[in-house]
């Protein structure tokens, strides 16, 4: 579903608005043309995905959440030996049961609404570990077609939120995370369906918009962060954070 951006609200997160975050989205999708387009390697994201969507997507269509399912679907998500979409957390899995309570009854009125649409936002900043890196992911796979995933390198074009005072990161998450998904629905049609067509050849099965635009991003954001792509250099305006580290899956680039 194509929401207007001003469904996240007019206030943005103070480090980047939502204009520069879609601007720097354009510029990453121009520079990564077709020919540069990496070459389908299955990880583990893309072999679980398609699962872990029909899985939580069932279940709110159903409007069947309990605060007890919303615990255990976010527990595997950070487990090293089930889907591992945050086993990168080393075990930090810090999880609000009073507020899982809380997230599975909104899921389960959810009406499309405005309202609607910011208060499981401000229910998942709380969910685990006071970020919506974890929070996101959950809302994501309940309804992947108005929410999208955020992580440490999605936050290298949208920002990442202040975390001091602690008492005022799960706010600042939420606020941050509303002016990244405003960012994302400007994103133009030309842009969107260049970062779908990627999709579809990459995963090998269709997604939703949001997913395509910032499943784009992320592994192209990621190989530049891993020093394997400094095509990206001038856009990003910083240099890599992890050059050497790790074996590029990008086929075109290794050879």
């Amino acid at each position: 579903m194509m929401l207007k951006h001003t469904a996240w609200g007019v206030g943005d997160g103070r480090r980047k608005n939502r204009n520069k975050i879609c601007e720097q989205i354009h510029k990453i999708v121009e520079e990564m043309t077709p020919e540069r387009w990496f070459e389908p390697a299955l990880d583990y994201y893309i072999e679980s995905y398609p699962r872990l969507v029909r899985k939580a997507f069932s279940i709110t269509r159903r409007r069947a959440w309990t605060g007890k399912l919303v615990v255990e679907y976010v527990a595997s998500l950070f487990a090293k030996k089930e889907d591992r979409w945050m086993s990168r957390a080393d075990g930090r899995c810090n999880i609000n049961h009073e507020v899982a309570a809380k997230l599975a009854d909104a899921l389960n009125k959810f009406d499309r609404s405005d309202e609607a649409l910011h208060s499981l936002v401000e229910l998942a900043s709380q969910l685990v570990n006071d970020s919506m890196v974890g929070g996101s992911k959950f809302l994501h796979f309940c309804l992947p077609g108005f929410y999208a995933v955020t992580d440490q390198f999605m936050r290298l074009v949208s920002a990442v939120p202040p975390r001091d005072p602690r008492v005022h990161a799960a706010r600042r998450e939420a606020e941050y995370y509303r002016t990244y998904m405003a960012a994302l629905c400007l994103v133009e049609k030309k842009y969107a369906q260049l970062a779908m067509q990627w999709a579809k050849k990459v995963f090998g099965y269709r997604v939703t918009r949001i997913r395509a635009i910032e499943a784009f991003v992320f592994y192209h954001v990621r190989e530049f962060d891993y020093g394997r792509l400094p095509v990206l250099q001038h856009i990003m305006g910083r240099p890599p954070r992890y050059a050497g580290l790790k074996k590029s899956k990008y086929a075109c680039l290794d050879r």
